[in-house]
């Protein structure tokens, strides 16, 4: 019975064996070598496409950095063109400021002068007052309520400059 169990293990093996061998040869010859084939064309196919797409995300940096670029040469152009024109404002400012200087040392020494003709004019009418009230202290005392005093004389009394002359009658 152990030699025919050998017998059939042996031929259990043989089969195996050949079935084993046949397999190996219909896939390694057959299906194997397409499967093969099949692989390398897929792995081609993969890295060009792969490749490709490397190419397209390329592109699309390329057009995303062009607009951006773009976009920063606008933005520097309406800065150019709003720093240009603060610029103008700013000389005009500048300009200004200048004329309102020249205004003020203007007004500055008119008032200055007005303020020295003041002072002289109020110096001169000072004196004016003080001859006035000297003659008014002359005259007060010579002064008459009757209107037809014959002892009544006509005295001038016009010291102050450029005012109108007054006669009055005092006795």
């Amino acid at each position: 019975m152990v030699a025919q169990e050998l017998k059939t293990n042996s031929q259990l093996m043989d089969i195996n064996f050949d079935t084993i061998l046949s397999l190996f040869g219909l896939l390694g010859l057959g299906g194997g070598s397409g499967a093969f084939f099949t692989w390398k064309w897929m792995n081609r196919k993969a890295k060009a496409e792969a490749v490709t797409a490397e190419i397209d995300a390329a592109k699309d940096v390329q057009e995303l950095y062009k607009k951006m670029i773009d976009h920063s040469n606008e933005y520097l152009e309406e800065s150019d063109r709003k720093l240009d024109a603060m610029r103008a404002e700013r000389d005009q400012y500048m300009t200004e400021n200048g004329e309102l200087r020249t205004n003020i040392e203007q007004l500055t020494k008119e008032v200055f002068s007005m303020k020295t003709e003041g002072q002289k004019e109020r110096a001169q009418l000072r004196s004016d007052i003080d001859a006035l009230k000297e003659q008014m202290a002359a005259i007060k005392p010579k002064t008459c309520i009757v209107e037809d005093c014959p002892r009544r004389q006509i005295m001038e009394t016009s010291r102050m400059s450029g005012a109108k002359t007054k006669t009055r009658k005092i006795c």
